[in-house]
Formats: structure tokens, C-alpha cells, sequence
């Protein structure tokens, strides 16, 4: 019986400490994005960027997007 009730408390601990570890990484992730977002933004509006950028993390995208003209000639827009 002490066994199988400590074996629970492991597995809920253990739970408990992955949906933590899990929406951490989610947070830091949407801080890196604001902020990539931010800087981008700022030289955008300045006029001295015009392109795409894709931020990648640990093989996981987190910030992908367009900016300005795609083809200046035509006009087209370079984001969706």
C-alpha cells in the first residue's frame, strides 16, 4: 500500500512539474516573439527593412513573417 501511494504522489508531482516545465517554454517563447516582432517592426516603419524573417528555436518555429513588397516592381505585398 505505501508503495502504490508513493508511486502516485510521484506520477502527480511528476505531472504536475511537465505542464509547468511545458507552459514556461510556451511564455518564453511568445516573449521571444513579441520582442523579434518589435525590433522588426521598428525598422520597418523607418522604411530600412523590407523582407521575410523566420526565427527558429530548438527546430521549432516561433516567429515567421513578411515585411514590405515582395516584388517591387509589381507592387506585391510580402505578407499574408
Amino acid at each position: 500500500m505505501i508503495k502504490t501511494q508513493s508511486t502516485l504522489t510521484f506520477r502527480i508531482l511528476f505531472t504536475f512539474t511537465l505542464i509547468f516545465l511545458l507552459c514556461s517554454n510556451s511564455v518564453i517563447a511568445q516573449d521571444k516573439k513579441s520582442q523579434i516582432e518589435s525590433l522588426v517592426q521598428k525598422y520597418y516603419d523607418y522604411g530600412k527593412f523590407s523582407g521575410s524573417i523566420l526565427v527558429s528555436d530548438n527546430a521549432k518555429v516561433i516567429f515567421k513573417k513578411g515585411y514590405g513588397l515582395a516584388n517591387m516592381e509589381r507592387k506585391a505585398n510580402n505578407f499574408k
